[in-house]
């Protein structure tokens, strides 16, 4: 139970919006003598002079005008949120819906899903997933950072180990993981900076030589393919990312030297309710099954 009962405050509100107890009665469906109690009522709960006498006029006090004030906001302008959460439980959204995640990840799942509504797929690094959808009404993420937020769910969308990928013209035969990364010590090395710098730790694990030269760090991991396909380096790529080529060779690399990455799928956990919501949903995590 509240400290001051809504009925009391709806008369409060009632009365000091039409400014007179005869509106106010007519306007709640009560009498003018029942009205009148209910804000003596009121001001005794609070303990204050909510009201006081212009002439012959009942009229707020300075301190039920503050009052009036600050309940007001909430108080009427309720029809915008009244609307928001109807909104929400329609057939369909009533604005374009954005997906958050890493490009690579966004490029696969937009080929894949068939949600008939419209969807806007925005890169964001995994580090300012979270915070989109923690900070917008409706969106989803993809990240392998997954918040610590009760307001959100983490679903797992897929786990992914690494390879190593080589130009198939150095004729590199896969081998054990030592043997094939001390053939390609004297390689030059493609990198992937943003998210995934070369593990200098695999070279010391293996008391390896200097680590390979790095001669390019690349803004994605399309152009990191392309460079090995063309024989220009060497790289390590996530498994998943590797399209199928005739000019590459690939070799797992060891999850006790990379382990394997989880990607979670974000939303706030109250849009699950919504049908059209939840049916994207399982479509996306679908995507990787």
């Amino acid at each position: 139970m509240t400290k001051y009962p809504r009925h009391l405050i709806e008369s409060f509100m009632t009365f000091a919006t039409l400014g007179n107890v005869v509106n106010a009665a007519d306007t709640l469906g009560i009498s003018q003598p029942a009205l009148s109690r209910q804000l003596q009522q009121l001001e005794d709960l609070v303990g204050e002079k909510l009201f006081q006498k212009h002439g012959r006029q009942k009229v707020l006090s300075p301190i039920g005008q503050e009052l009036f004030s600050r309940i007001t906001p909430t108080w009427l302008n309720y029809d915008p949120l009244v609307d928001s959460v109807i909104a929400k439980f329609k057939d369909s959204p009533q604005n374009p819906l954005r997906i958050y995640g890493p490009a690579e990840i966004l490029n696969k799942v937009a080929l894949h899903i068939e949600f008939p509504h419209q969807l806007i797929f925005t890169p964001t690094r995994s580090q300012s997933v979270s915070t989109k959808v923690v900070g917008e009404e409706i969106s989803l993420g993809i990240t392998r950072l997954p918040p610590d937020n009760l307001q959100v769910t983490a679903k797992v969308l897929f786990k992914e180990g690494f390879q190593y990928i080589f130009p198939a013209k150095w004729k590199i035969t896969p081998t054990t993981e030592l043997r094939l990364l001390k053939k390609l010590e004297t390689y030059p090395l493609v990198s992937y900076g943003e998210d995934f710098n070369f593990p200098e730790e695999i070279w010391s694990k293996f008391e390896l030589g200097p680590a390979p030269r790095l001669i390019r760090v690349l803004p994605n991991w399309d152009v990191l393919q392309t460079m090995v396909e063309n024989g220009l380096g060497w790289g390590i790529a996530p498994s998943n990312l590797i399209k199928k080529s005739p000019k590459i060779l690939s070799q797992d690399v060891s999850a006790d030297l990379m382990p394997h990455v989880t990607y979670h799928l974000l939303y706030k956990k109250d849009l699950i309710r919504i049908p059209w919501f939840k049916s994207l949903v399982n479509e996306l995590l679908d995507t990787y099954k």
